[in-house]
């Protein structure tokens, strides 16, 4: 007796009815891994024009995938294709007959803007008939896997600062003044800094979840580089006349919540000092335009590897503490609320420069076309 077929089994209401409301974009392949169907939120994710149909692209094309091969071959044909994790759930699927998962980073590039996001991969067989499909279910997990790492950096770092802080404290009771004294002033450095990473943390979860308002306030560039640099390296630390402020120095004010444009700089001068404990560093302010451009220069270079991820969540330099939110955080917070520019630039003869280029006038401002 002859199977349903594709149609006639997504006409039935209870199995049509699954497929759309699933809270997860659903793609139906064949064998050659061309869409055959897809869901309400698989379209949506194709950011497809109502009525238009996403049958008969590939998979990778209809997700708009930046590794999508030429016309001519198969979806997951090319090299980075081969660690991919959706492209393994369905081979692994196909070959098993059973349910199969993965995760995948998917890299896409719709109308010049590319863009990354993590996806829970479940590939299922689905026989109708003499015909071989394969569901395809795809989630975004991107914001689970956020709040994991953050939640693992922010755990991790204050566990270490905790840690020496405790040990320090034990020195307290020591019967020589000298080392008391001593412990007394690390005590003072180490709580200001659980209070330091306690803040950062907030704040950081904060702008990820999209629940910070800015605190938009006139500042100049002079006195938001004095309280960085303070904070930075308070006065009496170690490697204090490493850290220079360069003149001259822009005198109008400028629009910025002094809390995030604050953040990104000490992160930018903490990052400087770890690199080049020697120094000099140099902290410097030019205007280019309608922007102020704050730099962090360190004699240092960073290598090629190093380079090409310095601004992925979970990576750091920091390699044997396997952290760091800090340069993450400086793009987070520079382009997304103040709506600047974050870069750096690195060579062998003029060391790191970290930048931003911030907005003088606040987003809304430049909107409106005010002239102020």
């Amino acid at each position: 007796m002859r199977g349903p077929t594709l149609d006639e089994a997504l006409a039935a209401p209870l199995a049509g009815t699954i497929f759309e409301s699933a809270g997860t974009a659903m793609y139906i392949i064949d064998e050659d891994s061309l869409v055959v169907a897809a869901n309400g939120l698989a379209r949506k994710t194709a950011h497809l024009a109502p009525g238009a149909s996403v049958a008969g692209r590939r998979l990778g094309d209809a997700l708009g995938c930046s590794h999508t091969p030429d016309p001519a071959s198969l979806c997951g044909a090319e090299a980075p294709c081969k660690v991919c994790g959706g492209r393994n759930a369905i081979s692994g699927s196909r070959e098993s007959g059973l349910v199969a998962e993965e995760e995948c980073l998917l890299t896409s590039s719709r109308d010049g803007v590319v863009s990354s996001a993590e996806i829970h991969v479940i590939a299922t067989p689905l026989a109708l008939g003499d015909r071989r499909y394969t569901l395809v279910s795809m989630r975004d997990i991107s914001d689970e896997k956020r709040r994991r790492t953050l939640e693992r950096v922010f755990v991790h770092d204050l566990n270490n600062t905790v840690a020496s802080l405790s040990a320090w404290v034990d020195l307290l009771d020591d019967p020589d003044p000298g080392i008391r004294t001593d412990a007394a002033l690390r005590v003072q450095r180490l709580t200001r800094k659980v209070t330091d990473e306690m803040r950062a943390h907030t704040l950081l979860t904060r702008v990820e979840s999209a629940e910070f308002t800015p605190g938009w306030q006139a500042r100049t560039p002079a006195e938001v580089m004095e309280s960085a640099a303070a904070e930075a390296l308070p006065p009496g630390e170690e490697g204090v006349a490493a850290l220079e402020i360069a003149e001259p120095i822009p005198e109008g004010p400028f629009d910025t919540d002094p809390a995030l444009l604050g953040r990104v700089l000490v992160n930018m001068l903490r990052n400087a000092l770890e690199a080049s404990p020697g120094g000099p560093i140099r902290l410097a302010c030019a205007r280019t335009g309608e922007r102020y451009r704050f730099s962090v220069n360190n004699p240092g270079a960073i290598p090629e590897d190093v380079a090409a991820r310095i601004f992925r969540r979970s990576f750091s330099t920091k390699a044997a503490h396997g952290r760091g939110l800090g340069t993450y955080s400086m793009k987070l917070f520079g382009e997304r609320v103040l709506g600047g520019e974050v870069g750096f630039k690195t060579s062998a003869g003029e060391g790191t420069t970290f930048f931003i280029e911030h907005p003088i006038h606040r987003p809304e401002e430049r909107r409106k076309g005010s002239g102020r």
